[in-house]
């Protein structure tokens, strides 16, 4: 969310996020205390620097059903219990609040199936613009520095 957040246009206009939590299994879910779950809401809610309109949880297991009912009762925020839609592996519900055209066919959309994060962030660290945002937020790492050619490594350090 860090990297789409650097487009000024996100920062304007907001967005919706899906956390597909396919895959998490209970042994994360205990790490996942009362006051981390708190400080993530609150950033979410007080301190991230774009909108985030909606938050859709798709496919959590039964774990994540007993952790959020215990977390539950701490949204004290009206706002963001409106904002926040558990869905499991209910598309159909999912769809009431996102256009099919606009998701992938593992939720039920219209668009191809990408590999989720790993290929979105391949394509951003092409872009020089997000290579020196990142680089500016401390995000630097000098062996995949390293990898890129002479004129990237160039223009990622060069001043503003």
């Amino acid at each position: 969310m860090e990297v789409g957040a650097i487009e000024p246009i996100n920062q304007i206009l907001g967005g919706i996020c899906i956390w597909d939590l396919e895959g998490i299994s209970l042994s994360h879910a205990w790490n996942m205390t009362p006051s981390i779950a708190y400080k993530m809401m609150q950033i979410m809610t007080t301190s991230f620097p774009m909108k985030v309109h909606a938050f859709h949880i798709v496919n959590q297991n039964w774990a994540f059903d007993i952790g959020y009912n215990i977390f539950k009762p701490l949204i004290t925020d009206e706002r963001m219990r409106q904002r926040l839609h558990i869905h499991g592996t209910n598309y159909e519900s999912l769809h009431k609040h996102i256009d099919p055209k606009y998701l992938p066919k593992r939720y039920g959309g219209e668009l191809n199936n990408y590999n989720s994060f790993y290929e979105w962030y391949i394509s951003m660290r092409k872009e020089v613009k997000v290579l020196k945002e990142l680089k500016l937020l401390g995000y630097s790492d000098d062996a995949e520095e390293a990898k890129l050619d002479e004129e990237t490594r160039k223009a990622i350090n060069a001043p503003f």
